[in-house]
């Protein structure tokens, strides 16, 4: 009986995983309601920008309580189990500025793939946002963002659900309130719809930051939260990278890979009362 209740390994990871989350969750919403009060008159007032709102948290850098740590032998699970594959972006060598009154269509700039990561753009990128956008955003304006060192989350609203979105949305909201937004270098995370003309290789997630991406069947922030803490702003390759500085005190990947650590401990103890019981 006491075989068949045991706990798998990987049923054990997933609740950690799942604790771990609730706690980040929480962490997160705390940690949002006192930036608000802290900045509400710096930050209380909205912006427009070509008739979009957007929150001017820019420059502001607080830090939260306790930084976000995801293991790297969680974030190499996640890209596993949701199918992710690094996508080759062939360069387009092209950094020029558009007047977005005599630019050419998006079709005809971005040859090198849709979601695009390189390529001419806006003289002027685009504002960053504290969550998802409910529009698909102008990429001839977030190719710029991206040279500024921004990540861009992409997703298939035909592939991506209700409370994924939402996940998306906190964890965007997170990470621009806490230190990575600047909207004075408009460097940060980008999160939006892409429908037109569709993601290219068919995922459900396509994550960008200058020259790279990768692409994914399923949402989950491990693998998110890995992409980010390795090509943001200054750990990344884009061209004017530092007016998009990596917040240190933010998000870390630890070199301790817990869950093993724990299904071995767990599985030792299990193995010394099993000889323990068989030597009675």
């Amino acid at each position: 009986m006491a075989e068949q209740e045991r706990k798998t390994k990987a049923e054990r990871r997933e609740e950690k995983r799942q604790r771990r989350m609730e706690e980040e969750a929480a962490a997160a919403a705390a940690q949002r309601r006192q930036t608000i009060r802290n900045t509400a008159v710096a930050v209380g007032l909205v912006a427009v920008l070509g008739g979009l709102t957007f929150l001017a948290v820019g420059n502001l850098n607080p830090t939260i309580e306790n930084a976000i740590t995801v293991a790297q032998a969680d974030i190499d699970e996640a890209r596993a189990a949701n199918s992710c594959e690094v996508i080759q972006v062939e360069p387009i060598a092209s950094r020029e500025h558009l007047d977005p009154a005599t630019a050419p269509p998006q079709e005809t700039l971005y040859v090198n793939g849709r979601p695009t990561a390189t390529g001419p753009h806006y003289a002027n990128p685009g504002p960053i946002y504290s969550g998802v956008r409910d529009e698909q955003l102008d990429e001839r304006a977030t190719t710029h963002n991206l040279e500024h060192g921004s990540v861009i989350i992409w997703y298939d609203p035909e592939q991506v659900d209700g409370d994924a979105i939402d996940d998306i949305d906190e964890l965007v909201g997170t990470l621009n309130e806490s230190g990575f937004a600047s909207n004075a270098g408009r460097a940060g995370i980008l999160a939006a719809p892409f429908t037109d003309p569709g993601i290219d290789s068919g995922k459900a997630i396509a994550i960008r930051s200058w020259g790279q991406g990768m692409d994914c069947g399923s949402w989950d922030r491990d693998y998110a939260y890995g992409w980010i803490a390795e090509h943001f702003g200054s750990r990344g390759p884009a061209p004017e990278a530092a007016l998009g500085q990596y917040p240190e005190d933010v998000l870390e990947i630890s070199d301790q890979a817990g869950s093993d650590d724990e299904d071995a401990a767990t599985d030792e103890d299990a193995a010394t009362d099993e000889d323990a019981a068989t030597e009675e």
